[in-house]
């Protein structure tokens, strides 16, 4: 295994919270979200009755990808 999938398998072995350089390098997505993803994504996640608080940092894993794959937009 290369040092970047060494690297990448241990932040999903960490669970739900993975820290912002995941979401960046593995989705290319940036984190904090801005304008009108920003704006669904924060529209889709008050659905939710207990979000998963993430240090800072760090991006809810599981929320970030149900949200892709139920918007199908992005």
């Amino acid at each position: 295994m290369t040092p970047e999938e060494e690297q990448r398998f241990n932040f999903l072995r960490s669970g739900q919270c993975v820290p912002v350089e995941y979401v960046r390098d593995y989705y290319g997505l940036q984190w904090p979200f801005q304008d009108d993803l920003l704006h669904d994504y924060e529209a889709w996640a008050v659905r939710f009755r207990r979000r998963e608080a993430c240090a800072g940092g760090c991006v809810p894993r599981y929320e970030l990808e149900a949200f892709m794959q139920q918007q199908q937009t992005y």
